[in-house]
């Protein structure tokens, strides 16, 4: 009888630690992506004199903001999606509803990370057009 009543709060608690460490991962590639590598490509658009996209100026505005307000805007956001999480799957103790959750944050995150890489992938492909034109 004891072990039935704790297996549903290892469950939670098992599920709360897979779901914190895979938005941990996932938001540090985003935050890498935006930090180190959208500026990178920025420096190289100007050497190079690269007319933008717009979605690659917003990509890169959106890295200036991360650098400055990631330390402020990460954690408060991880422990609001924490305890989202913890509300739906302990609170309501809706395992599918955590689950939704936390593939929803997962999908919008993932989501941020592929509309950077191809709004800073757009300037190169057409960089790379025009190296392959002939003259």
């Amino acid at each position: 009888m004891e072990q039935a009543d704790k297996a549903p709060s290892s469950g939670v608690v098992g599920g709360f630690i897979f779901t914190v460490v895979a938005h941990v991962v996932a938001l540090g590639a985003l935050v890498v992506a935006l930090v180190y590598e959208a500026p990178r490509h920025e420096a190289m658009f100007r050497d190079l004199q690269v007319a933008l996209p717009a979605v690659t100026i917003l990509a890169i505005r959106l890295s200036h903001l991360t650098k400055q307000y990631a330390l402020l805007v990460v954690p408060p956001f991880l422990i609001v999606d924490a305890i989202i999480y913890l509300a739906l799957r302990a609170g309501l103790r809706s395992k599918a509803l955590g689950t939704l959750w936390s593939i929803l944050v997962l999908l919008t995150i993932f989501g941020l990370a592929v509309a950077v890489v191809l709004a800073l992938w757009l300037p190169m492909q057409s960089l790379m057009d025009n190296v392959q034109r002939p003259a």
